[in-house]
C-alpha cells in the first residue's frame, strides 16, 4: 500500500475536516463498492455489520478517530434501503433475500446505536449527527423499527432544529468551517432527507416549526438565493471546491414537492445531475432522489 496520506504510525483513514477516508480510490468508485457490497451482504454471515465493526476496532483499537470517520463515510449506504424497497415486489427479490437484507441493516442500526463510536457521532454538534440520523432513519424504515424512527424524529425536533439552526435558517456550526458553503448545502440536504423519510400524516416534519419560526422551510429559504447564484454568498468562500457547488441537491426537489414551490424544482432541473468533483460526490448522501418520492407500490414490478 502506498505511504501517501498516512498519519502517525503509518495508518490510513485518519480523521480530517472534510477529508473522510482515502486510499487513492475515487469517491465514485467507493460509492459503487458500498452499494455493491450492500447487495452481497448475505454472503458474509448473519451479523456482518457487528462483526466487521468489532474486527476493525480490534485491528485499530488505538485509531479511534478513524472509526469515527467511518460512521459518517457509510452515509451512502442510506441510499440502499429505498432501492431494496423499490425492488421488494420483484420476483428477483425473494422473501429470503429481503429478510436477510433487513437483518443486516437491523444489525448495523443496532451497532451504531449501542457502540460508543456510534453514540459519539449521534451526539456530535454539527453535520455528523444529522448524517448519522439519515442512516439510522433509512435503515429503520427498511426494517420497520418504529422505536428508532421515533428516536430520529425526536432528535430532529429537539436537537437539530433548536440547537443547530439559527433564527435565519442558517447552520452556524457549518458556517464556522473552512468550507461553509459546501457544508451548509450538505447539512440542508440531510435535514431535508430526514423530513422526507420521517414525515407522517400525524407528524409532518416539513411543517414543524419552533415558536421563533425555525424549521426546514426557513432553512431552504435561507440557502435558496445562494444556490441560485453562488456569487451572492455573503460569507467567506470555501477554501476549495467552491466553484463545484451546487448540483442537483435533493433538498430542492423534496422541498418543491413538500411546499408546492415551483422555483425550487425549476432550479433543481438546471443543476448538474452527475457531478464529477469527488468532494461533491462525497457530500451527496443520495444520487437517486426519485426513489425517495415513491412507494414500492409505485414501481411496476410484480411477483406474479
Amino acid at each position: 500500500m502506498s505511504s501517501r496520506r498516512r498519519g502517525a504510525g503509518g495508518h490510513p483513514y485518519l480523521k480530517g475536516a472534510g477529508k473522510g477516508w482515502d486510499m487513492g480510490v475515487s469517491r465514485r468508485r467507493k460509492r459503487s463498492v458500498l452499494l455493491t457490497l450492500s447487495i452481497l451482504l448475505l454472503a458474509v454471515g448473519p451479523h456482518p455489520a457487528t462483526k466487521a465493526a468489532d474486527s476493525s476496532g480490534r485491528a485499530a483499537s488505538q485509531r479511534r478517530q478513524a472509526l469515527e470517520v467511518a460512521s459518517i463515510d457509510t452515509l451512502h449506504l442510506a441510499e440502499v434501503p429505498p432501492a431494496i424497497l423499490a425492488l421488494s415486489r420483484s420476483k428477483a427479490m425473494t422473501p429470503e433475500t429481503l429478510a436477510g437484507l433487513q437483518v443486516w441493516f437491523g444489525d448495523y442500526a443496532h451497532w451504531i446505536t449501542t457502540h460508543k463510536y456510534g453514540i459519539d457521532e449521534m451526539n456530535a454538534k454539527n453535520n455528523h449527527s444529522v448524517a448519522y440520523m439519515v442512516q439510522l432513519a433509512a435503515f429503520a424504515t427498511l426494517t420497520g423499527d418504529t422505536q428508532k424512527l421515533d428516536l430520529c424524529r425526536q432528535r430532529y425536533k429537539e436537537v437539530f432544529v433548536p440547537q443547530q439552526m439559527a433564527p435565519d435558517g442558517s447552520f452556524p456550526q457549518e458556517l464556522k468551517r473552512t468550507k461553509p458553503y459546501g457544508y451548509s448545502i450538505f447539512q440542508l440536504d440531510n435535514m431535508a432527507i430526514l423530513c422526507q423519510l420521517l414525515s407522517t400524516e400525524r407528524d409532518n416534519l416539513w411543517t414543524y416549526t419552533l415558536p421563533d419560526g425555525r424549521g426546514i422551510r426557513k432553512a431552504v429559504e435561507f440557502l435558496y438565493p445562494f444556490l441560485l447564484d453562488r456569487t451572492k454568498w455573503p460569507y467567506k468562500p470555501d477554501v476549495e471546491h467552491f466553484e463545484s457547488w451546487p448540483v442537483r441537491q435533493p433538498a430542492l426537489l423534496f422541498a418543491a414537492q413538500a411546499f408546492n414551490e415551483k422555483k425550487y424544482l425549476d432550479l433543481w432541473k438546471t443543476l448538474d445531475p452527475d457531478p464529477t468533483d469527488q468532494e461533491v460526490q462525497r457530500n451527496m448522501a443520495i444520487t437517486q432522489p426519485l426513489l425517495w418520492l415513491i412507494s414500492s407500490s409505485d414501481v411496476p414490478l410484480s411477483r406474479d
